[in-house]
């Protein structure tokens, strides 16, 4: 008992304050956020290795657990760590979190980040210090630390007001005129996030009550943040998990920012078969692609950007139509909608998949042609309840690289490289900010 006690104590020195035992006082449930539990159980067996731990990956779920040695004086005990969903941080919550981290560097560069330190600072946010530093993992304030650390290092020497989109003024009134200026400059389908992907904004005093009504086009608003940007006044910045070094990035600032040089190599329409999968691609950049698939059931298909641009995100399909229309032209096959097909799957399944077939049948690339009519329904139809999600995703798919690959080289690379910059949030229409992340 004394043996389980201390050992128990050894995990509370660490930062663990969750924790479930059994009745037998052999074993102890440490409970941790879902998506640091890989690192804090290599972090913990670490520690613990001068105590004789090692690691049992035969029981004990994916992770396995951490036992002792014969020679330990807490041999017999075992640790488990397990899933934690209340300590899981909102999008809100963390970017809050940085921005706390971050206003106390700038504070105090000789900050510890120690709650007294997290307190003397004000940021524009819906959380408090205190309701985040209680619920966030340790994974997490390193991921703060490293945000602050980085960007104080290329910031320094100014002051800033953090301000964070949950409650900020200043955010709120950006992105009213910046969506207005979109709107009329012909882009009301633009994601904001394209626009300006900023979690978190380092304001200077003097600008947080800016009037942006002034602006009149997407072009003005986006000069005076390049502008302002120079001279280290406002500052945007994307957050994206940190885990043990943090890599800064400025983007959409170089003129002509948004030109990606695009070579294509062709499409594909399933890596195994046409039916083995719900996707398909355009393939570039010997290695790069762009994946076309439904990432939700009932929802249409999303480009997502793989390969050397996997960072760049994903596009809506109501935006690479957009694209299409400005680089191949109006001429195209518009791709039903995720409802329209389900209702016309619902009238008549059987119909519905042989027209899909003969469709597919028209184009060599998909290697339909291969196979019998009978053997595509069966394929499909074997699928039972996934069968209408892989119709959805996959007619739309190969609807949308159908149209690339008959349209002309220069019109699909136009298009490719427009997706990218959408993806990435650096469109022309796209504003300066700065990415803060692991790579």
């Amino acid at each position: 008992m004394a043996a389980f006690d201390e050992l128990k104590t050894q995990l509370q020195k660490f930062g663990y304050t969750k924790f479930e035992d059994n009745n037998a006082k052999t074993e102890i449930k440490v409970f941790v956020a879902k998506s640091s539990r890989p690192s804090e159980f290599a972090d913990t067996l670490e520690k613990l290795k001068p105590y004789g731990a090692f690691h049992n990956a035969d029981i004990g779920g994916f992770l396995g657990r951490i036992e002792f040695n014969d020679k330990s004086s807490f041999h017999g005990l075992r640790i488990i760590f397990k899933p934690d969903s209340s300590a899981e941080l909102k999008a809100d919550e963390h970017e809050s979190l940085s921005a706390y981290f971050t206003a106390a560097k700038f504070n105090n560069p000789k900050t510890d980040y120690s709650l007294d330190d997290l307190k003397k600072v004000s940021v524009e946010s819906s959380y408090t210090i205190d309701f985040l530093f209680n619920k966030a993992t340790k994974v997490w304030i390193k991921s703060s630390i490293l945000h602050a650390e980085k960007l104080h290092r290329h910031f320094r020497g100014q002051t800033f007001v953090m301000h964070q989109r949950s409650k900020s003024k200043f955010i709120k009134n950006l992105y009213g005129k910046a969506k207005e200026l979109l709107a009329a400059a012909g882009k009301p389908r633009m994601s904001l996030d394209k626009w300006n992907p900023g979690d978190m904004w380092m304001v200077h005093s003097s600008y947080e009550n800016h009037n942006f009504n002034q602006y009149e086009t997407i072009q003005e608003l986006n000069t005076f943040l390049t502008e302002a940007y120079k001279d280290k006044k406002v500052i945007g910045v994307s957050l994206k998990q940190a885990v043990k070094t943090a890599k800064m990035e400025v983007k959409a600032y170089k003129p002509g920012f948004w030109q990606k040089e695009v070579t294509l190599d062709g499409v594909s329409y399933g890596k195994q078969s046409f039916t083995a999968s719900s996707d398909s691609f355009i393939l570039f950049n010997g290695g790069a692609g762009v994946a076309f698939r439904a990432f939700k059931t009932g929802q249409d298909v999303n480009a997502e950007i793989t390969g050397r641009f996997a960072a760049g995100g994903k596009a809506s399909l109501n935006v690479v139509e957009d694209i299409l229309k400005d680089c191949v032209g109006r001429n195209f096959e518009a791709t039903p909608r995720s409802r329209d097909i389900k209702t016309a799957i619902s009238r008549n399944q059987t119909k519905f998949i042989k027209d899909f077939y003969r469709k597919a049948r028209k184009v060599p690339t998909t290697g339909v042609a291969n196979i019998s009519e009978d053997t595509f329904v069966k394929e499909v139809i074997s699928k039972r309840s996934k069968m209408i999600p892989f119709l959805v995703s996959k007619s739309q798919a190969f609807n949308v690289v159908s149209q690339f690959e008959k349209a002309k080289k220069d019109d699909v690379e136009c298009a490719l490289s427009k997706l990218i910059s959408y993806a990435g949030s650096e469109t022309e229409l796209s504003s300066v900010y700065v990415k803060v992340y692991t790579r």
